[in-house]
């Protein structure tokens, strides 16, 4: 019995998304199940931009335990010439490739007996769903977003899924809205490797090792600066400083890390324009996993800034705030209800609403006045992760996706699940 993961995403990638499911593969590995993950083998002038060989090591990139199998296919060698990053119509023929021969991929990876063909994607799920799924096998849909119009469209197919897994309660809602039964939805967040985060060093020594001033309040923002295509609310906290800038002796500065480095002339201008001084600002690139603890660890508060849309209202369950509260950092967030899954206002963090600098401003300067509410907010939020691991995720997942988990023979940890 193994577990066939099926992406046809781009790998590797310095987005999220990649993390998770290598981490949730290492994690299921980590259960005692045989796990292989199948992805697109990169066109050739892409893997040259990229840096990387075609067929990539995931487990050196992200830093993972070596306990399942990589699998690269080359899913559209036809279209690998015409690989161009400028345009996305080339990234969505790969994927609708990908998932259009899904069902070939499985059977030739298949090994004898049943089967977990898990997948984070809806084509993937409709193409095993529409191509006559092998009755004996299962298929886990774990859904991290979906577009309203796929899903009403492809409702009747979607039914016919025993259980799937979403990361919100937004996303529940969808599902619902097409008439899933709610009894066979499970609303499992993000998780978070918590010894990864929950580092002794202390806040100077970060700032010592990252060359960050010892005497500014720093405010952090961690993560990628946009998302398929969507301003992730750095502005609007670039404008917080209108209210801030005169208040400390020592001015606060925003480290912004994750890239890409494109957008920092833009945000520049945003700060020229509300009278902002740009030393008040810093973009750092994307960085290695291992740094990216001391990023946070370096800050006074850490920031999730997002938009009122509907990818991060309906669908975003942002790592980062599960790193944050790991690394016993004060959270600010926007008070939006995939957020509200997690957070409580005043408990373990503050919500804010999103796109007003003035009550951005004024959340966290009240972090940044008051240490011992900081620090209370940072001690809750570090309780209310602590034992969020990725592989009681995967534990409970699992669980709710198959009928009869102890046939499989699995090593389940302690878990509430």
């Amino acid at each position: 019995m193994h577990i066939l993961y099926l992406s046809g995403s781009r790998f590797p990638t310095e987005k999220a998304y990649g993390y998770q499911i290598v981490k949730e593969c290492e994690s299921l590995a980590d259960l005692g199940l045989d796990v292989t993950l199948i992805f697109p083998e990169l066109a050739p002038r892409q893997a040259r931009n990229m840096g990387v060989p075609r067929q990539p090591d995931l487990i050196m990139y992200y830093s993972v335990k070596r306990n399942f199998r990589l699998k690269t296919e080359a899913i559209a060698p036809f279209l690998d010439p015409l690989y161009s990053d400028m345009s996305s119509v080339w990234f969505y023929l790969k994927i609708l490739t990908f998932a259009f021969r899904s069902r070939e991929l499985v059977g030739k990876n298949c090994r004898k007996g049943r089967a977990v063909i898990w997948t984070q994607d809806l084509f993937v799920v409709l193409a095993q769903l529409l191509g006559g799924k092998a009755p004996e096998d299962i298929l886990a849909f774990e859904c991290h977003d979906v577009a309203k119009k796929p899903l009403g469209f492809f409702a009747p197919v979607i039914r016919r899924l025993k259980k799937i897994v979403v990361t919100t309660s937004g996303l529940k809602k969808e599902f619902l809205n097409i008439g899933f039964p709610e009894d066979r939805i499970l609303v499992l967040p993000n998780a978070v490797a918590v010894d990864e985060f929950s580092i002794s060093e202390s806040q100077e020594t970060c700032r010592r090792l990252l060359d960050l001033p010892l005497d500014r309040p720093i405010i952090g923002y961690i993560g990628k600066f946009h998302t398929y295509g969507l301003e992730k609310g750095i502005p609007t906290l670039i404008r917080s400083l209108v209210y801030l800038k005169e208040k400390y002796s020592h001015p606060p500065l925003i480290v912004c890390v994750g890239g890409p480095m494109e957008y920092a002339e833009f945000y520049y201008r945003v700060a020229d324009d509300t009278g902002v001084p740009r030393e008040m600002i810093q973009f750092v690139d994307f960085q290695p996993r291992p740094q990216v603890p001391r990023w946070m660890k370096a800050c006074d508060v850490c920031t999730i800034p997002s938009p009122a849309k509907r990818f991060f209202m309906k669908s975003a369950s942002p790592m980062k705030l599960f790193e944050y509260l790991a690394a016993g950092v004060p959270v600010v967030a926007s008070d939006l209800p995939a957020i509200r899954d997690i957070l409580q206002d005043g408990k373990n963090g503050l919500l804010v609403p999103p796109e007003d600098p003035r009550a951005w401003a004024a959340a966290i300067a009240r972090i940044l006045d008051d240490r011992n509410f900081a620090g209370d907010l940072a001690r809750r939020g570090f309780e209310t992760v602590k034992d969020n691991s990725w592989e009681r995720r995967a534990a409970r997942a699992f669980s709710f996706m198959v009928d009869d988990p102890e046939q499989w023979k699995v090593s389940f940890p302690k878990t509430d699940a």
